[in-house]
């Protein structure tokens, strides 16, 4: 499906694009000095190509989202083809090589590029891009890992229901996480193979120390295939095992919440998921109920409606909402929770949590009730993050 870029993408994509066409013609007088500037372009952009350490560790250095650094990559990509199409397609105009004639033509380019001093500058340019990027990478991720007198990164594992897995990571370096960071992780003990293969992950929970620094972080996922499901299948329940993480990567600031603007100057939050949807929900409350304690937001409501899909999705996180509840000290916080796989309380209402704070209706919700309902309590300018299904989706946006 089509998606209209962010303003980000766009103005970071035509700035590109224009000063490459801008440098292929400064300064050029003749076609051959025009080819020779395609070549350096194209060597250029083919350097950055290099860089070691995954689309996270790019996007996280420049500051910008991974969609963004994935779009401009492919967009780097896609340029360094152009520009030494056209050094090739120039070199056979002023030479007069015809196209037909193969072996003329490659043995031609062969040598033109055997006998280029900028090409091989260039691509030892190319070699030390990726020899330094990969060292940064692997210096960063035993940093993370490795603590003199301390235990590695550990890992235990507990499921809920048949098919929702929770990995909890004691970190023997804390650092401060963020609502929105990802951490990518590696699990040798799945496997040989598994040692050099790893996997994204979104924080969805952490425990700090006293400092504002996180001890552990806590990742929530419904396992599918490949990797995540061998976690499920080769690992053994409240057992440690070593493993390494790379990061953290992704948002650094509950401030910056995609185009929508600052989270925290909205007065009024609306939150909506389904399933396994609510691990994208819990870290923003956290941390927005963190920065109301300080002080440091304007916003006065938090509402969250969450359905539930699949037997465990309530007890995967059932803690951390009490959690959240009790924390919530200027009664910020609203939890609606529908379950439509309790008959029981098909028509009825129980509440649980801290001061019975949090609401369990049965059936499913009325998507568009809820928002009427958002909407005459709304206090200030009001923010709609949803992490759902297409339905509900449809449903709200009408």
């Amino acid at each position: 499906m089509f998606r209209i870029p962010s303003l980000q993408r766009l103005v970071l994509t035509t700035a590109y694009l224009v000063g490459t066409g801008v440098c292929n013609f400064v300064g050029v007088q003749s076609l051959p000095e025009a080819g020779s500037r395609a070549a350096r372009l194209s060597l250029i952009n083919l350097m950055s190509l290099f860089f070691s350490g995954g689309n996270e560790f790019g996007a996280r250095l420049l500051g910008v989202s991974l969609g963004t650094y994935g779009a401009f990559h492919r967009t780097v990509g896609f340029v360094t083809v152009i520009q030494a199409t056209i050094h090739v397609v120039i070199i056979a105009k002023t030479r007069s090589i015809s196209a037909s004639d193969n072996l003329q033509f490659y043995g031609i380019l062969h040598t033109h590029i055997m006998q280029s001093t900028d090409a091989w500058v260039y691509l030892r340019g190319c070699a030390i891009v990726f020899i330094v990027s990969f060292g940064a990478q692997l210096i960063r991720i035993l940093f993370r890992n490795l603590v003199i007198g301390r235990k590695c990164t550990k890992l235990t594992l507990h499921t809920y229901g048949e098919n929702i897995a929770r990995l909890t990571l004691t970190l023997p370096r804390p650092w401060g996480v963020r609502a929105g960071e990802r951490v990518v992780l590696s699990i040798p003990s799945i496997g040989l193979f598994y040692l050099v293969q790893s996997h994204p992950f979104a924080i969805c929970w952490w425990e700090d120390d006293g400092t504002k620094k996180a001890v552990s972080v806590s990742l929530l996922f419904r396992p599918r295939s490949g990797f995540t499901r061998k976690i499920l299948d080769r690992l053994e329940q409240d057992r440690e095992y070593t493993v390494w993480i790379d990061g953290p990567f992704g948002p650094a600031s509950i401030s910056s919440y995609g185009l929508c603007g600052h989270m925290g100057n909205y007065g009024h939050v609306f939150m909506v998921a389904t399933g396994i949807g609510i691990a994208a929900q819990l870290p923003y409350i956290k941390e927005l109920l963190k920065q109301y304690r300080q002080a440091r937001i304007r916003t006065q409501r938090i509402s969250l409606v969450w359905q539930l899909e699949q037997e465990g999705d309530w007890e995967s996180v059932h803690d951390w909402l009490q959690v959240l509840v009790k924390e919530d000290e200027g009664y910020l916080l609203s939890v609606t929770i529908y379950d439509a796989l309790n008959p029981s309380l098909k028509g009825g209402l129980q509440r649980f949590g801290y001061h019975d704070l949090i609401e369990v209706h049965g059936g499913e919700p009325n998507w568009e009730q809820q928002m009427s309902t958002e909407m005459e309590k709304q206090k200030g300018n009001m923010l709609v993050a949803g992490s759902l299904d297409q339905s509900p989706i449809k449903s709200i946006q009408r």
